[in-house]
């Protein structure tokens, strides 16, 4: 987490755009949602913006930690199958039994830095790289991706549990939002901070 944390500090400014952006597009889904309003336009508009930071904050990130260099390729497409790809398995491990998803989210969780950093890797390679790159850290990865994802699992209890069909406050719906989109923006800092970690040449250790 401390590693994610400093591979974050390298660019603040962009770690709390990404936060405003995600948390507010979210509110909003939310707020039109309760209005039983058409929420489709937006949980679209949600899911490009989550497509366009990733990218863009991965890329900065690693570009300013000295991990690819600034002339590299865009790799857009190759991104965007990579995602599509890994989000069906993690979305239907969380679906069955929650633990497969966090398993699979962990197992892959440098596969994007690689795919930037090695365009000569398609989708299925990076995803194997990473798998190859995560076994002797796994166990930390798991336990990280469970305290990554728990804000968000306690917040969307307690909002069953207290207001069940009850339309929460204002307040309670940002807070929801901002836990669900900080764990998704420290989890694209975690995938640079393993990326740096397991590296073929000894780097500074990331769970330090």
């Amino acid at each position: 987490m401390h590693a994610a944390w400093r591979e974050a500090m390298r660019d603040p400014a962009m770690a709390a755009i990404a936060l405003i952006v995600l948390t507010g597009t979210g509110v909003v889904v939310d707020i039109l949602d309760d209005a039983d309003a058409n929420v489709v336009p937006m949980v679209l508009l949600i899911a490009l913006a989550s497509f366009g930071l990733q990218y863009a904050l991965i890329r900065r990130t690693m570009r300013r930690g000295g991990l690819l260099a600034t002339a590299a390729p865009g790799a857009i497409a190759a991104f965007f199958g990579l995602l599509f790809v890994s989000s069906i398995a993690i979305t239907l491990g969380f679906v069955l039994l929650i633990l497969p998803g966090l398993w699979l989210y962990a197992r892959w969780i440098a596969a994007v830095p690689i795919l930037f950093a090695h365009r000569d890797r398609g989708v299925i390679e990076a995803m194997d790289e990473s798998t190859r790159r995560s076994r002797a850290l796994m166990p930390r990865l798991f336990l990280i991706a469970v305290l990554i994802h728990l804000p968000v699992g306690i917040g969307l209890l307690v909002s069953e549990l207290v207001y069940n069909d009850v339309q929460p406050d204002i307040a309670l719906t940002v807070l929801l939002r901002i836990a669900d989109s900080g764990s998704q923006i420290l989890g694209w800092y975690l995938a640079v901070a393993v990326y740096r970690a397991t590296q073929p040449e000894p780097l500074d250790a990331v769970f330090a």
